[in-house]
């Protein structure tokens, strides 16, 4: 959506994070599905540390998604 439509939807503003079984264990919450409140928390989180970090929130959150699901800590495989 960023290069689609830089200026409307695809507007760093605009864009949220995925927030998912993945990240809702990183974030030590002990549901899978996040209500709303988590979300906004999560998403919110996301986009403080991408400001300090320089980054969009997306890439913060896919870092954070990807080091939880492939790092060296991570499960072989997920019981979904």
């Amino acid at each position: 959506m960023v290069l689609i439509d830089p200026e409307g939807k695809g507007s760093p503003e605009n864009l949220g994070t995925t927030i998912d079984m993945h990240i809702m264990r990183a974030m030590g919450y002990r549901t899978d599905s996040p209500s709303l409140k988590q979300y906004i928390s999560a998403d919110n989180a996301f986009r403080e540390i991408a400001k300090r970090q320089g980054w969009m929130p997306w890439q913060t959150q896919a870092a954070v998604w990807t080091t939880r699901k492939y790092g060296p800590n991570a499960k072989t495989s997920f019981d979904f």
